[in-house]
């Protein structure tokens, strides 16, 4: 039985955060022994994982329950040189045990950071979430020599992998491309269940967009927020609905208070069940400055749901530029204006996107992308036991 450790910055509500729950949950674990060490204990999922893993921490995350705004951005400043440290090369290797088979950095920044800096004959693999070239959260020159260090990168998309290849071309044989497993059974039995919320999505004939995320400036919320409010202003009537905890939240709850979109656009906050909410709803809406793959919106498509998305990595690919739903321009108020538009004056047009999405959910298979996880680390090789 191989010896892995999985190395992700914490377990929140994020899109990488609940594709590495998915996995764990799915994973033979017959076949591995796997700990779990998270840069900061705190989220959502480590509820789903502690039965079955053994859960590892370098530190554990205090909320900061202050309000005073410049206290918690110098909270925050105190936090991230903090894990910066605990990822350095000294606590890399003074703080884990030197006993695995496999190290794994499920996370871009300072997971891959602790686990490039690992001084050992273990196998060392990363997973990049994103398009590399617009993510900085590490200096290039480290994450340069973090990458250098890896058996293997795994991408979650064509795209991402490209933006790895496209900063470090020496790296391109060395990276492949699983895609994020979608469990379509558990997100269709899910969407069944019952929501307290569900008196907003009804008695009314209006479109209702979903978004679902966690909030901050990558989403591009505040963009969104800004056509919403131009499509109300000119007459074409539509809710929004935004699912997601973050630092953002304040920002984008003000905005919506300052120009009274109370009644058409609601930040409902993280929910642990998303499904019920992307039912009830009529689109699903992406307006993400960059993405790696977009989980969100493969699971959207397993419900049917029409999707409108900026053509951004990911999203791009998952739509096949078009085919499988409406591309906006990145940061493009006009461009995502249009395609809304396009989906409140057609009802046509959401039923032809809604059997698009369908069609193209048949290329998410969880049972395959489990198998290519579980096929790369038994090629990897065996590290200390080797």
């Amino acid at each position: 039985m191989k010896k892995i450790l999985i190395v992700i910055d914490n377990l929140c509500g994020g899109g990488a955060e609940k594709v590495l729950t998915d996995v764990l949950l799915n994973i033979n674990r017959d076949k591995y022994d796997i700990d779990v060490l998270l840069i900061n204990k705190i989220g959502v999922y480590i509820e789903n994982l502690k039965e079955f893993y053994n859960i590892l921490y370098l530190s554990e995350y205090i909320p900061n329950k202050k309000s005073n705004i410049m206290f918690r951005k110098f909270n925050t400043l105190i936090f991230k040189i903090k894990s910066n440290l605990m990822a350095g090369k000294y606590f890399a290797n003074k703080l884990v045990n030197n006993c695995y088979d496999i190290e794994i950095s499920f996370l871009e920044g300072m997971s891959a950071k602790f686990v490039g800096n690992r001084k050992n004959n273990a196998k060392k693999i990363a997973w990049v979430h994103t398009d590399l070239e617009k993510h900085k959260t590490i200096n290039r020159a480290i994450e340069k020599r973090c990458y250098n260090r890896m058996d293997k990168i795994v991408a979650v998309s064509n795209d991402s992998k490209k933006s790895i290849e496209n900063l470090y071309p020496n790296l391109k044989n060395n990276i492949s491309v699983i895609y994020n497993p979608v469990d379509a059974r558990k997100i269709t039995r899910l969407s069944n269940d019952n929501i307290d919320d569900k008196i907003y999505f009804e008695s009314n004939n209006e479109v209702n967009f979903i978004s679902i995320g966690r909030l901050n400036k990558v989403k591009g919320y505040d963009i969104l927020l800004e056509v919403h409010k131009q499509l109300i202003e000119e007459g074409y009537k539509h809710n929004i609905y935004i699912l997601g905890e973050g630092r953002e939240y304040e920002d984008l709850n003000n905005y919506i208070n300052r120009n009274n979109l109370n009644d058409t656009a609601h930040l409902l906050g993280f929910k642990k069940n998303p499904y019920p909410y992307l039912k009830q709803s009529d689109v699903f809406i992406s307006s993400s400055r960059y993405e790696g793959f977009s989980l969100v919106i493969a699971e959207s498509m397993v419900l049917g749901k029409p999707i409108i998305a900026t053509s951004c990595t990911g999203p791009r690919e998952l739509l096949n530029d078009g085919e499988f739903g409406i591309l906006a321009e990145v940061e493009s108020v006009e461009s995502l204006k249009e395609a809304m538009k396009a989906m409140i004056i057609s009802k046509e047009k959401i039923e032809y996107y809604s059997t698009k999405s369908l069609e193209r959910s048949s290329i998410f298979d969880l049972n395959k992308t489990i198998k290519e996880v579980e096929n790369l680390f038994d090629t990897i090789g065996g590290g200390i036991y080797e």
